[in-house]
């Protein structure tokens, strides 16, 4: 499940919809519901007030992001794929069902999300000024930090920024990523002077 949307909140019938398997809480309707074979109204993410732009759905985990920058997760969160300041997923440990159901994640300050996409068990997500963050397991690299890194919080991938470059487009498989990177025919942008 992976489609740009650009209706409203719940007026009019638009909105959130999820279907399949909901077994670890990936279709976020809450810790009773382990499928639906149509489509349902997600309604945490449905109401007016709330327009989500964009969804991503990884193997057991999903993302959205609202036309405000927010960003939502829920399902298994077992990798870190939900994000989060923490090395340890303490919610999941807490309360194994904490996830069943959308929660916001927070961003650094002045961090907008217009973009996001799912691994298997990582998350990505690219800003309005072209960085992408990436969060989860790290198994192959796919958090494009180099070998070993792991981050349950959302972190820049420095190696598609630079002065003089931005993301475009991302785009996640299950254990890989890839990324549209242009190049500005300006060779100082000042918006990294500011960071």
């Amino acid at each position: 499940m992976k489609r740009r949307w650009s209706g409203g909140g719940g007026g009019g019938g638009g909105g959130v919809y999820v279907w399949g398997n909901g077994s670890l809480g990936q279709l976020g309707l809450g810790r009773r519901v382990t499928g639906r074979r149509v489509p349902v109204l997600l309604p945490s993410l449905s109401h007016d007030g709330l327009r989500i732009i964009d969804i991503a759905a990884g193997n057991n985990h999903s993302v959205a992001v609202s036309d405000q920058g927010e960003v939502w997760t829920w399902g298994h969160g077992e990798y870190g794929q939900h994000g989060g300041q923490t090395s340890v997923s303490t919610s999941d440990l807490v309360d194994a069902f904490h996830y069943y159901q959308p929660r916001p994640l927070v961003m650094d300050p002045g961090v907008k999300i217009i973009n996001v996409e799912c691994g298997s068990c990582f998350s990505l997500g690219r800003t309005e000024s072209g960085d992408v963050y990436s969060w989860g397991w790290n198994g192959h690299g796919v958090l494009g930090h180099g070998k070993g890194y792991f981050s349950h919080a959302p972190t820049r991938i420095a190696a598609l920024g630079s002065i003089d470059r931005k993301v475009v487009s991302i785009a996640a498989g299950a254990n890989m990523c890839a990324a549209v990177v242009e190049s500005s025919q300006c060779p100082i942008q000042y918006r990294y002077l500011l960071d």
